[in-house]
């Protein structure tokens, strides 16, 4: 009963996308509903289980829309903006993303075979979303003159984890841990000793 009780609740669009598996999973859970013999938890988790299954799933927010650019530039950049404010952004659309992914898109390394457009799509988002951060990070650094300018733009993703912590996102600490270690962002350190060799 546990494990179909984390499967309805982390993973609704099985059964909201095959009508069948939804159908033979309801008619199982009403038998243990009926059925005399089984603890009274048993009788309440299957009911808990029936309403997650009866009732419609939130809508989803179309991905593509979400990341549009706006037609309009905001005159706020990641130099205005408070690190909160960033990892509040961030932590909404990696949850937009993350929530999106299908558990079939998994198998077998979808994401890495060559129809993975049309059997990964999400997982392709996630990493792209991710390359793009990082190489947002990457080309700020390379736009400042000055080395101080630099090493100011290195410290945004720290902020930037410092504020996810908060905000208990932990899959962004993890993520912004790893763009911190990019090539981009280790070569800084040896092109500081590079005046001083002049």
């Amino acid at each position: 009963m546990f494990g179909l009780k984390h499967w309805v609740s982390k993973h609704s669009s099985d059964f909201w996308s095959d009508e069948r598996l939804r159908g033979m999973t309801m008619d199982f859970l009403k038998e243990i509903e009926a059925s005399p013999g089984l603890l009274p938890a048993e009788h309440k988790s299957a009911a808990q289980l029936l309403r997650l299954l009866e009732r419609a799933p939130d809508r989803a927010v179309d991905l593509k829309a979400l990341f549009i650019p706006p037609r309009v530039p905001s005159k706020e950049s990641v130099e205005t903006l408070s690190a909160l404010e960033i990892a509040e952004q961030m932590t909404y659309l990696d949850y937009q993303i993350f929530s999106s992914i299908h558990s079939e898109e998994f198998l077998g390394q979808a994401w890495t075979k060559s129809d993975k457009a049309v059997r990964a799509p999400h997982i392709l988002m996630m990493t792209a979303h991710f390359n793009h951060i990082s190489n947002l990070v990457i080309s700020e650094i390379l736009k400042k003159y000055t080395l101080t300018e630099a090493k100011c733009v290195v410290g945004w993703p720290t902020a930037w984890q410092f504020a996810l912590t908060e905000r208990r996102g932990q899959r962004g600490v993890g993520r912004h841990s790893s763009r911190s270690t990019s090539v981009g962002c280790t070569r800084i350190s040896p092109t500081e000793r590079l005046p001083r060799l002049l």
